[in-house]
Order: C-alpha cells, then structure tokens, then sequence
C-alpha cells in the first residue's frame, strides 16, 4: 500500500506541476511570485520530494520515511504562495486539488510511519 500511495502522489506531483498560464504573473503580496514558471521555481522541493519518495520506496525504513514527509511539508510551503496568488486560474483550481490529495496522502504515510 505505502509503494501505492507513493506512486498515485508522485504521478500526481507531475501531472499539476505542468499546469499553469504562461501569460500570468502574480503580483502582490508578501512574496511576489510568477505563475507562469512555478515549475522552474520549484524545481528545487520537487527534485527534493522525487528523491525521498523514491527512496523511500526501495527502503521503507522510519529514517526514509520521516525524510519523505520532511520533503512533503517543504513542498507544500513552497507551493502555498502559488496557490494563493495563482489560485484564480482555472489551472490553479485543479492543482489545488491535487494538493489536497497529496495532504491526504501524506497524512496516510505519516500513519504508516508511526507517527
């Protein structure tokens, strides 16, 4: 179930972070960021998060997976900005919701992990 879970978010991951207008730009707010690249912007937390998940899947362990959710909640700190700023594109809508998914997810992992 865990290498099920980790495949369906990380298939997720990529199908959303491909979304985006190339025509948008946020502006405003405490942390200005651009909705047409958010992808590049966080490249970053997703190479990150690949990693851990992968490891995680070829080594199940506490450490791997606490390193896992670790990469998760970096993750979703980076993306909020983007989905409060760029969250008026209908893009953005469906990448919400796939963030969503993923919070569910990681609440399942982190059950999985024991804490």
């Amino acid at each position: 179930m865990k290498t099920k879970n980790l495949l369906l978010l990380l298939v997720t991951l990529f199908i959303f972070s491909g979304c985006g207008d190339d025509d948008d730009d946020a502006t405003g707010g405490a942390a200005n960021v651009n909705c047409a690249n958010f992808t590049t912007e966080l490249s970053d937390e997703i190479q990150a998060l690949t990693t851990a998940g992968t490891t995680y899947s070829s080594d199940p362990s506490s450490e791997n997976c606490n390193a896992y959710l670790s990469a998760l909640d970096a993750y979703f700190a980076a993306v909020e900005p983007f989905i409060e700023q760029c969250g008026s594109d209908s893009d953005f809508a469906q990448f919400q919701s796939g963030i969503d998914a993923f919070r569910a997810t990681r609440d399942q992992i982190q059950a999985a992990c024991g804490g």
